[in-house]
């Protein structure tokens, strides 16, 4: 039922109570709205009366017109005196004048206690003011929470309505709503704020996010280990051909010796290669690079083309290109044999990628793009070497692709170096500030690739054929003493082992992608106005309660955030807690700034 808006006039002593008058006229005011006529249903003599009116007259006609009279009482209301003794002893006291006209007048009088004040006996008030004594008091807390349910209680006297839960809502709903036209610039700077943070990668570019999303992709990873499928066996190699590819200082005899260890290292590779393919080995990749050229270099070669004509594919590992764009590599191993890039791209905390293929620029526009100087574990399960990336998709298109799953990416990124472009062993493909498709890497469980079901000695590899190795992906390189071992947060594992998870995530078409822009900021929107909702709510809450509620909420976005992991999915945490804690915090400092006339957001 809806009920016709009444004129209040408030009756009080300015010396008792002028300041929590001043409120209360705010809130009033506020309550019923901007406007003009609304404005003037409640009076107040601080701002009702223009300069040059008469101010009895004023008095007299606002009050004969009044529906309620609030009459203020403060702690100095009944015993204020001047030096004639009690004012509301004398018949000229403006507020004893008030409160007995609106009291004669029959008017709906209802008694306003502030500071503390208790309503006043029968009989230490005079006789046209003793009839105040029966009426039932509404008493008005100043603390924040309190006032706001004190003043609730005061609208629903003067509506003369029962509040229900639906009375409650509604008003608070209404005072909301025009603390939000005050402040209308607020929420869409707020919007704006965070779509360009999203956009320029504010958070990423600080490393923040990057950790965060790292510590959320631990967790999901331990829940709930991620274990990639066969089709992969590594080789490690041993000791003495892991010494005899370290250069060391010294004289022309020491590099000689050097270079009879490296060729004797390719005649051993080239045995493998054969051993391999022989086995039916599907694809054998190194992950070494084969800088230096060397007298078995043409022996490599031609173990190479007999894997070929067996249909083994052989691939060797770079770290870097030429003048030319060409990998830096062993001329006749260039020609003989596929390569792939062997760098792996650590992103802070838990997070490593491997940059699947650096993308055109010149097709950075397209839905579908071409890619190029694809990586390690790309070439080991195609021959392409331009494959295309469908972007919104994250499909990676093959001409060689078949019938086994289609592989995917994780994300777009562009590639920024740490280490110095002439740094010894740094890596250097995709080149510096080329986009790139990525791929995540889960973090396995230990010792998932020391299962001998899934690794192989150099000595076992050369001693014969093994029908495991049938159909297999054969990774081949350092695990004792490499120098390719990403630093992490818990456990380093190595080079060759994370070029071996992307290799069977590949082959399984798994990856553990990040949302696409447009679905980020459909999160954000979400998470925002979730925010903003419970912003409101919590506006009416003990200070306790909403901790604990909004405590519960942010739990309630990082669990299915953990969750997703093991799903294949890594959520940019930051973002969207960041959207949803700048709605809440908006909307709480509209609630108290604007609606409580307070300097600013506190419990």
């Amino acid at each position: 039922m809806a009920h016709r808006t009444p004129s209040i006039f408030i009756s009080y002593r300015r010396a008792d109570a002028a300041a929590n008058v001043g409120r209360l006229f705010d809130w009033l005011t506020r309550y019923y709205g901007e406007d003009r006529v609304q404005f003037e249903r409640v009076f107040v003599d601080t701002d009702g009366i223009d300069p040059g009116r008469d101010f009895e007259q004023v008095l007299n006609r606002r009050l004969a017109a009044a529906d309620v009279v609030l009459v203020v009482i403060g702690p100095h209301w009944l015993e204020a005196r001047n030096e004639r003794g009690r004012r509301l002893d004398q018949p000229e006291d403006y507020v004893r004048r008030e409160v007995a006209a609106a009291l004669a007048q029959g008017k709906r009088v209802i008694p306003v206690l502030v500071g503390g004040a208790s309503m006043p006996s029968r009989d230490a008030l005079p006789d046209p003011l003793k009839p105040l004594a029966t009426l039932n008091a509404i008493a008005i807390d100043d603390a924040l929470h309190s006032f706001r349910q004190d003043f609730d209680r005061l609208v629903d006297a003067i509506l003369q309505r029962r509040r229900g839960r639906l009375e409650v809502e509604r008003d608070r709903l209404r005072l909301f709503l025009r603390a939000l036209r005050l402040s209308s610039l607020l929420v869409p700077a707020t919007a704006l704020l965070l779509v360009l943070a999203l956009w320029v990668g504010l958070l990423e570019g600080l490393g923040i996010d990057r950790h965060v999303s790292g510590w959320i992709q631990g967790l999901g990873d331990r829940l709930i280990p991620h274990r990639p499928g066969p089709g992969v066996t590594l080789v490690a190699l041993d000791a003495a051909t892991l010494a005899r590819l370290t250069p060391r200082p010294g004289d022309q005899a020491a590099l000689a010796a050097w270079f009879r260890g490296l060729a004797r290292w390719r005649r051993d590779a080239a045995a493998l290669v054969d051993r391999l393919s022989a086995a039916g080995a599907r694809a054998v990749v190194f992950d070494l690079y084969f800088e230096q050229q060397s007298a078995a270099d043409a022996e490599l070669a031609a173990a190479i083309g007999r894997a070929r004509e067996r249909g083994t594919r052989v691939v060797l590992g770079a770290r870097r290109l030429d003048s030319e764009g060409r990998p830096l590599m062993a001329p006749l191993l260039r020609e003989a044999a596929d390569w792939g890039s062997v760098c792996i791209h650590h992103l802070g905390g838990r997070s490593v990628m491997v940059a699947l293929a650096a993308l055109d620029p010149a097709q950075r526009d397209r839905e579908i793009q071409r890619g190029r100087l694809p990586a390690l574990a790309l070439r080991a399960v195609s021959a392409d070497p331009a494959p295309r990336f469908a972007i919104a998709a994250r499909e990676i298109v093959l001409e060689d692709g078949g019938e086994r799953p289609v592989p995917r990416f994780s994300l777009v990124r562009r590639i920024r170096y740490l280490a110095p472009q002439g740094e010894p062993g740094a890596c250097r493909i995709p080149p510096d500030g080329d986009d790139a498709a990525m791929l995540l890497l889960h973090r396995l469980p230990a010792g998932y690739w020391s299962d001998p079901a899934r690794r192989l000695s150099q000595r076992q590899a050369l001693e014969g054929a093994d029908e495991r190795l049938r159909g297999q992906v054969v990774l081949i390189g350092a695990l004792e003493g490499a120098r390719d071992r990403p630093r992490l947060a818990a456990g380093r594992p190595h080079g060759l082992e994370l070029h071996a998870s992307a290799v069977a995530d590949l082959l399984q078409g798994h990856a553990l992608k990040r949302p696409t822009l447009g679905s980020d900021l459909l999160l954000m929107l979400l998470l925002g106005a979730a925010g903003a909702a419970l912003g409101y709510l919590a506006a009416a809450w003990p200070p306790v309660r909403r901790r604990l509620v909004l405590g519960a909420a942010l739990l309630g976005y990082l669990a299915p955030a953990v969750i997703l992991v093991p799903l294949g999915w890594l959520l940019p945490v930051l973002y969207h807690l960041g959207a949803f804690l700048a709605a809440y915090l908006a909307i709480r400092w509209l609630w108290h700034r604007t609606l409580a006339g307070g300097p600013g957001l506190r419990d």
